[in-house]
């Protein structure tokens, strides 16, 4: 007798429902600038469409900065407002970008969690002076944005600095309270979309 075969819930999930105008976002992995181009596309659509709010549903980890960048100069040239909406956890980049919006809510339990610049050697690469002083300038610089991103928003601006930092995990209220985080967002209309696009991820994922 053969055995079903279960498919895994992927670690990339994105899925849009261009009536209601929301996108859905699960990024288990790094965030890439063909993963931001991807995303562009989408929300140029729904952007061409209606000049109506776009809700970003987003959960995930970090990636390469400069395509988080992309994304949020991309969010700034469109005609509707994005407004972000974090579940679960958002770190490092995801939680970056959530700031590029018109506004961020969140569900009452998530985590949000600072990360600093962080780079890789090549395999067998040998350091020199040189290429460390390039490096830690490179990686100073990023860190430098992140914090300026943040503090557009948020404050004070002490406590966000040594939050970055320490590469602290804040919860939805300590967010409010720093200017992260509007406000918490209705569990009903989260329900809602939520099996939305689990619908819409498993024809799309087969999973």
């Amino acid at each position: 007798m053969n055995k079903k075969t279960v498919k895994t819930r992927p670690e990339l999930i994105l899925v849009t429902d261009y009536k209601e105008r929301f996108i859905w976002f699960e990024c288990g992995r790094s965030f890439t600038h063909s993963l931001a181009e991807g995303i562009i596309k989408i929300l140029n659509k729904l952007d061409k469409d209606s000049c109506q709010p776009i809700i970003f549903y987003i959960k995930g980890i970090g990636g390469d900065f400069y395509a988080f960048v992309k994304l949020a100069h991309a969010i700034e040239r469109l005609k509707s407002s994005v407004v972000f909406i974090a579940f679960d956890f958002v770190k490092s980049g995801c939680f970056l970008i959530t700031q590029s919006g018109k506004k961020c809510l969140a569900m009452a339990d998530t985590k949000f969690t600072f990360h600093q610049a962080v780079d890789f050697l090549p395999k067998n690469e040998i350091m020199s002076q040189k290429k460390y002083l390039e490096g830690y300038s490179r990686l100073k610089q990023v860190d430098s944005l992140q914090f300026w991103i943040f503090t557009r928003k948020g404050t004070p601006v002490r406590l966000i600095s040594d939050l970055f930092e320490q590469e602290a995990t804040i919860s939805t209220q300590e967010a409010i309270k720093l200017g992260l985080v509007e406000n918490v967002y209705d569990e009903i209309d989260f329900r809602k979309d939520k099996k939305r696009a689990e619908e819409m991820a498993r024809v799309k994922y087969k999973f």
